[in-house]
């Protein structure tokens, strides 16, 4: 790999994610370009291919990264609640806040920036994707199916609660960080409809 020895080519990954995160963050994933990246790494432009295929497999690493880093966390959190609709409330408001704080979490959620990434990943690797996102909710339904959660397969909760985010991040109260009682009573909806109150099958 252009003649770096496998310290240095973990080095520079190591920069290219710690780098492409703020750049992502900074610019977005369309307005942010190979040659920034490879820059920040101190690397050329033809090097970065060496370590990623394209800018969008760059940017699904650290968005799976991020995802990573939040599970360990959050649960621990979750174990302080004792009731499992409380639970899946502070899941949903937590994840919320998550996106309104990193905009890199944010943007992934948008339209354009999902048919630019159907454009430039192959298929087999937008599935690897929607696998790995239903991996992340697996831990927490796994705790919730043991507390009485009536969805027996992550990824249904996982688009569920994809869907339900995509249709608060539309609204203006939401682009403004407002926490509105429409987004409150929406997650208590959800919360009470997905767990069983001792009438399971």
């Amino acid at each position: 790999m252009n003649g770096f020895t496998q310290e240095r080519k973990q080095h520079i990954k190591k920069l290219l994610i710690e780098y492409g995160f703020e750049l992502f963050s900074r610019y977005g994933l369309q307005k942010t370009t190979v040659q920034e990246l490879a820059d920040s790494a101190g690397i050329s432009k033809g090097s970065f291919y060496s370590f990623f295929e394209s800018k969008e497999e760059l940017y699904l690493e650290i968005i799976q990264q991020e995802r990573r880093k939040l599970i360990e966390p959050l649960l621990k959190e979750l174990q302080q609640i004792d009731d499992p609709e409380k639970e899946i409330k502070y899941f949903l408001h937590y994840n919320l806040e998550l996106i309104r704080t990193k905009p890199i979490l944010k943007e992934i959620m948008l339209a354009e920036v999902i048919d630019s990434l159907t454009r430039k990943i192959s298929d087999d690797r937008l599935k690897q994707i929607y696998i790995q996102e239903s991996e992340f909710m697996r831990p927490f339904v796994r705790r919730w199916q043991g507390a009485g959660v009536l969805m027996d397969e992550p990824e249904t909760v996982a688009r569920m609660f994809r869907a339900v985010v995509l249709g608060l991040l539309k609204s203006k109260e939401i682009k403004e960080g407002k926490c509105s009682q429409v987004e409150k009573r929406l997650f208590e909806i959800i919360a009470a409809g997905i767990v069983c109150r001792g009438h399971c099958r």
